[in-house]
Protein backbone atom coordinates (compact mmCIF):
# COMPACT_ATOMS: atom_id res chain seq x y z
CA UNK A 1 0.00 0.00 0.00
CA UNK A 2 2.83 2.35 0.82
CA UNK A 3 4.45 1.59 -2.55
CA UNK A 4 1.19 2.51 -4.30
CA UNK A 5 1.02 5.80 -2.44
CA UNK A 6 4.64 6.49 -3.33
CA UNK A 7 3.97 5.86 -7.03
CA UNK A 8 0.90 8.11 -6.91
CA UNK A 9 2.90 10.96 -5.37
CA UNK A 10 5.63 10.56 -7.97
CA UNK A 11 3.08 10.58 -10.79
CA UNK A 12 1.49 13.74 -9.41
CA UNK A 13 4.86 15.51 -9.22
CA UNK A 14 5.74 14.29 -12.72
CA UNK A 15 2.49 15.63 -14.16
CA UNK A 16 2.84 18.99 -12.39
CA UNK A 17 6.29 19.52 -13.90
CA UNK A 18 5.71 18.18 -17.41
CA UNK A 19 2.02 18.85 -17.96
CA UNK A 20 1.59 15.30 -19.25
CA UNK A 21 -1.31 12.96 -18.48
CA UNK A 22 -1.30 10.59 -15.52
CA UNK A 23 -1.23 7.59 -17.86
CA UNK A 24 1.87 8.94 -19.57
CA UNK A 25 3.50 9.64 -16.21
CA UNK A 26 2.78 6.14 -14.92
CA UNK A 27 4.32 4.57 -18.02
CA UNK A 28 7.46 6.72 -17.77
CA UNK A 29 7.93 6.04 -14.03
CA UNK A 30 7.37 2.33 -14.50
CA UNK A 31 10.00 2.29 -17.24
CA UNK A 32 12.43 4.14 -14.94
CA UNK A 33 11.74 2.01 -11.83
CA UNK A 34 10.05 4.97 -10.10
CA UNK A 35 13.14 7.18 -10.43
CA UNK A 36 11.55 10.60 -10.88
CA UNK A 37 14.76 12.38 -11.85
CA UNK A 38 15.54 9.87 -14.58
CA UNK A 39 11.98 10.02 -15.89
CA UNK A 40 12.09 13.81 -16.07
CA UNK A 41 15.49 13.72 -17.73
CA UNK A 42 14.21 11.36 -20.40
CA UNK A 43 11.08 13.47 -20.88
CA UNK A 44 12.90 16.77 -21.37
CA UNK A 45 15.70 15.26 -23.45
CA UNK A 46 13.42 13.37 -25.82
CA UNK A 47 10.03 15.04 -25.67
CA UNK A 48 8.78 16.78 -28.81
CA UNK A 49 5.42 18.38 -29.60
CA UNK A 50 3.07 15.90 -31.14
CA UNK A 51 1.65 17.16 -34.46
CA UNK A 52 -2.07 17.65 -34.75
CA UNK A 53 -3.21 16.40 -38.12
CA UNK A 54 -6.24 17.89 -39.86
CA UNK A 55 -8.96 15.44 -41.08
CA UNK A 56 -8.10 14.14 -44.55
CA UNK A 57 -10.66 14.33 -47.36
CA UNK A 58 -11.81 11.01 -48.88
CA UNK A 59 -9.47 9.69 -51.58
CA UNK A 60 -10.40 10.66 -55.16
CA UNK A 61 -11.34 7.97 -57.64
CA UNK A 62 -8.38 6.18 -59.25
CA UNK A 63 -6.98 8.37 -62.05
CA UNK A 64 -6.63 7.17 -65.52
CA UNK A 65 -3.20 6.10 -66.75
CA UNK A 66 -2.68 9.39 -68.65
CA UNK A 67 -3.66 11.54 -65.60
CA UNK A 68 -1.23 9.66 -63.34
CA UNK A 69 1.61 10.24 -65.77
CA UNK A 70 0.86 13.97 -65.91
CA UNK A 71 0.85 14.27 -62.10
CA UNK A 72 4.16 12.40 -61.86
CA UNK A 73 5.79 14.91 -64.24
CA UNK A 74 4.40 18.01 -62.43
CA UNK A 75 5.15 16.91 -58.84
CA UNK A 76 7.96 18.96 -57.14
CA UNK A 77 10.87 17.08 -55.59
CA UNK A 78 10.55 16.16 -51.89
CA UNK A 79 13.02 17.85 -49.51
CA UNK A 80 13.85 16.32 -46.14
CA UNK A 81 13.14 18.58 -43.15
CA UNK A 82 16.14 18.81 -40.86
CA UNK A 83 15.95 19.23 -37.08
CA UNK A 84 18.71 21.46 -35.80
CA UNK A 85 20.05 21.96 -32.29
CA UNK A 86 21.13 25.34 -30.97
CA UNK A 87 24.14 25.89 -28.76
CA UNK A 88 22.01 26.07 -25.57
CA UNK A 89 20.58 22.62 -26.15
CA UNK A 90 17.16 23.72 -27.43
CA UNK A 91 16.03 21.79 -30.47
CA UNK A 92 14.12 23.58 -33.20
CA UNK A 93 12.24 22.74 -36.38
CA UNK A 94 12.63 25.07 -39.38
CA UNK A 95 9.60 27.11 -40.29
CA UNK A 96 7.55 26.61 -43.41
CA UNK A 97 5.05 28.85 -45.15
CA UNK A 98 2.30 27.48 -42.90
CA UNK A 99 4.24 26.50 -39.78
CA UNK A 100 6.05 28.15 -36.84
CA UNK A 101 9.28 27.33 -35.04
CA UNK A 102 8.78 25.21 -31.92
CA UNK A 103 11.17 25.27 -28.97
CA UNK A 104 11.92 22.31 -26.80
CA UNK A 105 11.41 22.69 -22.99
CA UNK A 106 14.40 23.55 -20.79
CA UNK A 107 16.72 20.66 -20.14
CA UNK A 108 16.46 18.91 -16.77
CA UNK A 109 19.75 20.28 -15.43
CA UNK A 110 18.69 23.85 -16.19
CA UNK A 111 15.23 23.41 -14.70
CA UNK A 112 16.50 22.89 -11.15
CA UNK A 113 19.86 24.69 -11.35
CA UNK A 114 21.00 26.84 -8.39
CA UNK A 115 20.42 30.61 -8.79
CA UNK A 116 24.08 31.45 -9.24
CA UNK A 117 23.33 35.05 -10.26
CA UNK A 118 22.24 35.93 -6.70
CA UNK A 119 24.39 33.51 -4.70
CA UNK A 120 27.31 34.50 -2.47
CA UNK A 121 30.13 32.26 -3.67
CA UNK A 122 32.43 32.25 -0.62
CA UNK A 123 32.16 30.65 2.84
CA UNK A 124 29.75 31.25 5.71
CA UNK A 125 32.08 33.46 7.73
CA UNK A 126 32.79 35.62 4.70
CA UNK A 127 29.04 35.84 4.07
CA UNK A 128 28.54 37.07 7.62
CA UNK A 129 31.25 39.68 7.19
CA UNK A 130 29.68 40.84 3.92
CA UNK A 131 26.27 41.10 5.57
CA UNK A 132 27.71 43.09 8.47
CA UNK A 133 29.57 45.49 6.16
CA UNK A 134 26.55 46.03 3.88
CA UNK A 135 24.10 46.10 6.83
CA UNK A 136 21.87 43.43 5.25
CA UNK A 137 20.55 40.12 6.53
CA UNK A 138 22.04 36.71 5.72
CA UNK A 139 19.62 34.34 3.95
CA UNK A 140 20.87 30.75 4.07
CA UNK A 141 19.45 27.84 2.03
CA UNK A 142 20.76 24.36 2.84
CA UNK A 143 20.29 22.30 -0.34
CA UNK A 144 19.56 18.59 0.06
CA UNK A 145 20.06 16.99 -3.35
CA UNK A 146 18.07 13.92 -2.27
CA UNK A 147 14.95 15.96 -1.47
CA UNK A 148 12.85 16.87 -4.50
CA UNK A 149 11.31 19.79 -2.59
CA UNK A 150 14.75 21.44 -2.50
CA UNK A 151 14.91 21.25 -6.29
CA UNK A 152 11.43 22.74 -6.53
CA UNK A 153 12.66 25.59 -4.30
CA UNK A 154 15.37 26.36 -6.86
CA UNK A 155 12.93 26.20 -9.76
CA UNK A 156 9.91 28.02 -8.32
CA UNK A 157 11.25 30.38 -5.63
CA UNK A 158 14.83 31.49 -6.22
CA UNK A 159 14.19 32.13 -9.92
CA UNK A 160 11.16 34.32 -9.21
CA UNK A 161 12.15 37.84 -10.34
CA UNK A 162 10.28 39.53 -7.47
CA UNK A 163 12.17 37.45 -4.93
CA UNK A 164 15.48 37.96 -6.71
CA UNK A 165 15.02 41.73 -6.47
CA UNK A 166 14.28 41.54 -2.72
CA UNK A 167 17.33 39.35 -2.13
CA UNK A 168 19.71 41.56 -4.13
CA UNK A 169 18.66 44.65 -2.19
CA UNK A 170 18.24 43.29 1.34
CA UNK A 171 20.13 40.00 1.80
CA UNK A 172 23.34 38.11 1.32
CA UNK A 173 22.08 34.84 -0.20
CA UNK A 174 24.19 31.79 0.67
CA UNK A 175 23.17 28.35 -0.65
CA UNK A 176 25.24 25.44 0.63
CA UNK A 177 25.04 21.73 -0.32
CA UNK A 178 24.10 19.62 2.69
CA UNK A 179 26.89 17.09 2.07
CA UNK A 180 29.68 19.64 1.67
CA UNK A 181 32.14 20.39 4.47
CA UNK A 182 30.59 23.83 5.02
CA UNK A 183 27.09 22.32 4.90
CA UNK A 184 27.86 19.69 7.53
CA UNK A 185 29.44 22.32 9.78
CA UNK A 186 26.41 24.56 9.37
CA UNK A 187 23.98 21.73 10.22
CA UNK A 188 25.94 20.87 13.37
CA UNK A 189 25.30 24.36 14.64
CA UNK A 190 21.87 25.00 13.06
CA UNK A 191 19.98 21.65 12.96
CA UNK A 192 17.29 21.15 10.31
CA UNK A 193 14.08 19.24 11.04
CA UNK A 194 12.24 19.53 7.72
CA UNK A 195 13.16 19.99 4.07
CA UNK A 196 13.45 22.33 2.35
CA UNK A 197 14.99 24.59 4.96
CA UNK A 198 16.11 28.20 4.58
CA UNK A 199 16.60 30.76 7.31
CA UNK A 200 17.53 34.36 8.07
CA UNK A 201 20.61 34.89 10.24
CA UNK A 202 21.81 38.05 11.93
CA UNK A 203 25.27 38.46 10.37
CA UNK A 204 26.60 40.33 13.40
CA UNK A 205 25.80 37.71 16.06
CA UNK A 206 25.13 34.52 14.07
CA UNK A 207 21.67 34.19 15.61
CA UNK A 208 19.09 32.33 13.51
CA UNK A 209 16.04 34.59 13.53
CA UNK A 210 13.48 32.66 11.48
CA UNK A 211 13.25 29.43 9.47
CA UNK A 212 10.88 28.65 6.58
CA UNK A 213 10.12 25.56 4.46
CA UNK A 214 7.46 26.58 1.93
CA UNK A 215 8.05 26.26 -1.83
CA UNK A 216 5.23 28.60 -2.86
CA UNK A 217 6.84 31.66 -4.47
CA UNK A 218 3.92 33.96 -3.59
CA UNK A 219 4.09 32.92 0.07
CA UNK A 220 7.88 33.34 0.20
CA UNK A 221 7.62 36.78 -1.35
CA UNK A 222 5.12 37.80 1.33
CA UNK A 223 7.21 36.28 4.14
CA UNK A 224 10.30 38.19 3.06
CA UNK A 225 8.34 41.43 2.77
CA UNK A 226 6.82 40.95 6.22
CA UNK A 227 10.23 40.22 7.72
CA UNK A 228 11.76 43.31 6.16
CA UNK A 229 8.78 45.39 7.27
CA UNK A 230 9.54 44.51 10.89
CA UNK A 231 13.33 44.59 10.54
CA UNK A 232 14.55 46.50 7.47
CA UNK A 233 18.21 45.83 8.26
CA UNK A 234 20.35 44.54 11.15
CA UNK A 235 21.17 47.97 12.53
CA UNK A 236 17.48 48.91 12.66
CA UNK A 237 16.31 45.59 14.09
CA UNK A 238 14.17 45.53 17.22
CA UNK A 239 16.75 43.74 19.34
CA UNK A 240 19.55 46.28 18.82
CA UNK A 241 17.05 49.09 19.51
CA UNK A 242 16.17 47.45 22.84
CA UNK A 243 19.87 47.14 23.61
CA UNK A 244 20.36 50.85 22.95
CA UNK A 245 17.49 51.66 25.30
CA UNK A 246 19.02 49.36 27.91
CA UNK A 247 22.38 50.99 27.47
CA UNK A 248 20.96 54.49 27.92
CA UNK A 249 19.72 53.53 31.38
CA UNK A 250 22.34 51.15 32.73
CA UNK A 251 25.53 51.41 30.75
CA UNK A 252 28.92 51.94 32.31
CA UNK A 253 31.40 52.88 29.61
CA UNK A 254 35.14 52.96 30.19
CA UNK A 255 37.99 54.03 27.90
CA UNK A 256 40.72 51.52 28.66
CA UNK A 257 43.43 52.57 26.24
CA UNK A 258 43.64 56.20 27.35
CA UNK A 259 42.97 57.46 23.79
CA UNK A 260 39.62 59.27 23.58
CA UNK A 261 37.94 58.64 20.24
CA UNK A 262 40.05 55.55 19.43
CA UNK A 263 38.10 52.54 18.26
CA UNK A 264 40.38 49.86 19.69
CA UNK A 265 40.46 48.66 23.28
CA UNK A 266 37.03 49.95 24.31
CA UNK A 267 34.91 48.19 26.93
CA UNK A 268 31.19 48.60 27.29
CA UNK A 269 29.41 46.82 30.16
CA UNK A 270 25.77 45.71 29.64
CA UNK A 271 23.58 44.36 32.41
CA UNK A 272 21.61 41.17 31.99
CA UNK A 273 17.86 41.08 32.56
CA UNK A 274 18.32 40.46 36.27
CA UNK A 275 21.45 42.52 36.82
CA UNK A 276 21.39 45.50 39.18
CA UNK A 277 23.29 48.76 39.27
CA UNK A 278 25.63 47.16 41.82
CA UNK A 279 26.65 44.54 39.26
CA UNK A 280 27.43 47.31 36.76
CA UNK A 281 29.56 49.02 39.37
CA UNK A 282 31.49 45.80 39.81
CA UNK A 283 32.12 45.68 36.06
CA UNK A 284 33.44 49.21 36.22
CA UNK A 285 35.90 48.17 38.93
CA UNK A 286 37.71 46.00 36.34
CA UNK A 287 39.53 49.05 34.99
CA UNK A 288 42.54 48.51 37.26
CA UNK A 289 43.00 44.91 36.00
CA UNK A 290 42.59 45.56 32.29
CA UNK A 291 46.08 46.71 31.29
CA UNK A 292 47.35 43.18 30.68
CA UNK A 293 45.08 42.35 27.72
CA UNK A 294 45.90 45.57 25.88
CA UNK A 295 49.43 44.35 25.18
CA UNK A 296 47.99 41.81 22.73
CA UNK A 297 46.03 44.29 20.62
CA UNK A 298 46.73 44.74 16.92
CA UNK A 299 47.21 47.94 14.96
CA UNK A 300 44.67 50.75 15.30
CA UNK A 301 44.71 51.05 11.51
CA UNK A 302 43.15 47.60 11.04
CA UNK A 303 39.43 46.81 10.85
CA UNK A 304 37.73 46.68 14.24
CA UNK A 305 36.11 43.52 15.61
CA UNK A 306 33.37 43.96 18.21
CA UNK A 307 33.08 41.08 20.68
CA UNK A 308 30.05 40.47 22.88
CA UNK A 309 31.31 38.57 25.94
CA UNK A 310 28.55 36.77 27.85
CA UNK A 311 29.55 35.63 31.34
CA UNK A 312 27.92 32.75 33.29
CA UNK A 313 25.65 34.97 35.43
CA UNK A 314 24.00 36.42 32.31
CA UNK A 315 25.80 39.75 32.17
CA UNK A 316 27.29 40.93 28.89
CA UNK A 317 30.34 42.97 28.11
CA UNK A 318 31.12 44.41 24.69
CA UNK A 319 34.74 45.01 23.83
CA UNK A 320 36.14 46.29 20.54
CA UNK A 321 39.64 45.56 19.33
CA UNK A 322 41.50 45.46 15.99
CA UNK A 323 40.78 42.40 13.87
CA UNK A 324 44.52 41.69 13.89
CA UNK A 325 44.61 41.36 17.71
CA UNK A 326 45.81 38.07 19.16
CA UNK A 327 43.47 35.46 20.64
CA UNK A 328 45.42 35.97 23.86
CA UNK A 329 43.85 39.43 24.12
CA UNK A 330 40.40 37.84 24.46
CA UNK A 331 41.62 35.18 26.90
CA UNK A 332 43.39 37.74 29.08
CA UNK A 333 40.40 40.06 28.88
CA UNK A 334 38.17 37.30 30.29
CA UNK A 335 40.68 36.70 33.06
CA UNK A 336 40.54 40.40 33.92
CA UNK A 337 36.80 39.98 34.33
CA UNK A 338 37.46 37.24 36.90
CA UNK A 339 37.20 34.14 34.70
CA UNK A 340 40.62 32.42 34.53
CA UNK A 341 41.26 30.06 31.64
CA UNK A 342 42.10 27.28 34.09
CA UNK A 343 38.46 27.16 35.21
CA UNK A 344 36.51 28.63 32.28
CA UNK A 345 36.33 27.99 28.55
CA UNK A 346 35.58 30.64 25.94
CA UNK A 347 33.26 29.45 23.17
CA UNK A 348 32.90 31.41 19.92
CA UNK A 349 29.70 31.50 17.88
CA UNK A 350 30.12 29.71 14.52
CA UNK A 351 31.69 27.38 13.85
CA UNK A 352 31.60 26.55 17.56
CA UNK A 353 35.14 26.46 18.88
CA UNK A 354 36.97 26.74 22.18
CA UNK A 355 39.07 29.89 21.94
CA UNK A 356 41.29 28.77 24.79
CA UNK A 357 42.51 25.81 22.71
CA UNK A 358 43.68 27.96 19.79
CA UNK A 359 47.32 29.09 19.56
CA UNK A 360 47.48 32.24 21.66
CA UNK A 361 49.30 34.26 18.98
CA UNK A 362 46.63 33.57 16.34
CA UNK A 363 44.91 36.74 15.18
CA UNK A 364 41.13 37.12 15.39
CA UNK A 365 41.00 37.30 11.60
CA UNK A 366 43.01 34.09 11.13
CA UNK A 367 40.86 32.35 13.76
CA UNK A 368 37.79 33.01 11.61
CA UNK A 369 36.26 35.77 13.73
CA UNK A 370 33.78 38.02 11.96
CA UNK A 371 33.72 41.75 12.61
CA UNK A 372 30.95 41.13 15.12
CA UNK A 373 31.23 38.00 17.23
CA UNK A 374 29.65 36.52 20.35
CA UNK A 375 31.89 34.80 22.91
CA UNK A 376 30.34 32.76 25.72
CA UNK A 377 32.23 32.14 28.97
CA UNK A 378 31.44 28.65 30.25
CA UNK A 379 32.64 26.84 33.34
CA UNK A 380 34.74 23.78 32.50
Amino acid sequence: MSAARSRAELVEQYCQITGKSREHGERMLEACNDDLDTALLLEFDNDAPEPVLAPQPPPPPPPSRLQAAAVAVAAPPLVATAVTSTEDGISTVPTTSTGTMMNKPRRFDDLFAPPTDIMFERGFLQARDAGTQRNVWLLVDVHNEQEFACKVLNRDVWYDERIKTLIRENFIFWQVPMKSEEGERFLNFYPVEKWPSYCVIDPRTGERLVTWDTTDADVVYQLLNDFLGDRPNPNDADEPKQTVAEVSKNISKIELNGKPGSTSGKLMGLSGSSASDDSLSSLGALEAKSDAWKTFLGSDKDAVSELMIRVPDGRKTVVSMPHSSQIQAVITFAECLGFPSSKYALMAGYPRRNISELPSATSLKDAGFSLRETVIVKEK
